[in-house]
């Protein structure tokens, strides 16, 4: 393989290996999920205490040149700051040394490969990820189109080439440490406890959760950045709804979409070839492999939906969903929530172009609010005038029925 004649910076794993971040300030506690690319881990922090979710996502490189330029996308991501995104603290690479590649791939992701080279568009779920400025180790600039990790490593660890093969790199692996913030609780997980506890949808609440998730969306979307893979899984809440954070998007699309050397190693059963996203969840159009800001609209359409209208089983609500991507709504949905059933309606147009922007979503979710409490406030006032006039007839009736002080005192009366 021969390189760019630019200069070039090659990590060698057995080097850096001998000083692993992630073993040396992590204490690793317990599995917790497995997401589109990678899986997450409940990790403790050996300096402050505090607990963590560090998520795990393993990458090939055929060189040098293409591993090192997936980290651009690295660094754009790690600018992404907003309330209503999971909190990322720090990202690193380590390399994955030859002889624990089985035990490290193969065995955590079921031996599934995927070679960006044969198809860019097979991708899905993904990472965003913030850094503070306390973590210098991350990523540091080489000849000002490059980057590294810059780890604990002596100077012969690294070596540079110039426009020569790279025989010491054929083909590298190496593994993506996110470091994130341990969320409470899955939105996922608070609609199930929900429907199965029987709880009332209260629309109120529900709107204000949705409004939230949207405004993080937004947020994204100015930063060009789509999702891609939005549902209530990859949606988190903590435990009394107050923080509503959307997560685990925005890497592997880029990694996969301009980097032919590098390909992501991805969950087993996450997606089909040529489809981006979870498919109960994908617009019309990502199932053919083309993703923009309005697919997560539609998304957003739908996770709406799940959360005024309750399901007991999951048969129930893949049937639902699957009938509401064909604009099929379910007639009770209309009759009890009609202000939000047409906010859903605008989501979920097969036509990209019909659906709103993500701040013509929030801008739509402001004004059927408004006209929300305008209804409340008209329906309170018609109950306090119904309530006045039956105040008055009750009134009326008490007065026609009570004796009046003469019948009470008459002459009569004192004779008894």
């Amino acid at each position: 393989a021969m390189v760019p004649k630019t200069n070039l910076v090659c990590l060698k794993a057995d080097a850096i290996l001998e000083w692993s971040r992630y073993s040396t300030e992590f204490e690793e506690l317990d599995f917790i999920a497995r997401g589109g690319f990678g899986q997450v881990f409940r990790a403790r922090h050996k300096l402050d205490g505090e607990l963590y979710a560090v998520k795990k996502i393993y990458l090939r490189y055929n060189n040098a040149t293409g591993f090192m330029q997936s980290l651009t996308e690295v660094k754009m991501l790690a600018k992404l700051n907003h309330p209503n995104i999971v909190a990322y603290k720090a990202a690193w690479l380590e390399p994955i040394d030859p002889s624990q590649r089985s035990k490290h791939v193969f065995h955590n992701m079921n031996n599934h490969v995927i070679d960006s080279s044969s198809d860019k568009q097979d991708s899905s779920g993904g990472i965003v990820f913030e850094t503070s400025d306390a973590n210098e180790s991350i990523i540091s600039e080489v000849n000002d189109n490059l980057a590294i990790v810059k780890q604990k490593v002596s100077s012969d660890t690294i070596s540079t080439w110039n426009s020569t093969p790279l025989p010491n790199c054929p083909q590298e692996w190496a593994c993506l440490y996110i470091q994130m913030q341990l969320c409470h609780v899955t939105l996922r997980q608070w609609l199930d406890d929900r429907n199965h506890s029987f709880e009332p949808v209260k629309e109120t609440h529900c709107l204000a959760l949705f409004k939230k998730i949207v405004q993080g969306v937004e947020y994204i979307h100015s930063q060009g950045i789509v999702h891609h893979d939005i549902k209530p899984s990859n949606i988190f809440l903590s435990g009394d709804q107050q923080q509503v954070q959307v997560g685990d998007f925005g890497l592997a699309c880029p990694l996969l979409a301009h980097n032919p050397e590098v390909a992501v190693i991805p969950s087993p059963s996450h997606f089909h070839r040529g489809q981006l996203g979870t498919k109960l969840y994908a617009a019309p159009e990502q199932l053919n492999g083309i993703c923009t800001p309005k697919s997560d609209i539609f998304s957003l359409g739908i996770v709406l939906m799940e959360l005024i209208q309750p399901f007991q089983t999951d048969m129930e609500r893949s049937k639902v969903i699957g009938r509401l991507k064909t604009g099929n709504i379910p007639p009770e949905l209309s009759d009890s929530f009609p202000t939000l059933v047409r906010v859903i309606k605008r989501c979920i147009y097969h036509s990209p172009g019909k659906r709103p922007t993500a701040r013509e979503l929030l801008e739509l979710l402001e004004d059927e609010d408004n006209l929300n409490s305008a209804r409340i406030i008209a329906e309170q006032h018609e109950t306090i005038q119904r309530q006045e006039k039956e105040i008055r007839e009750l009134k009326r009736l008490l007065s026609e029925l009570s004796p009046s002080p003469t019948e009470c005192f008459s002459p009569s009366s004192q004779f008894f």
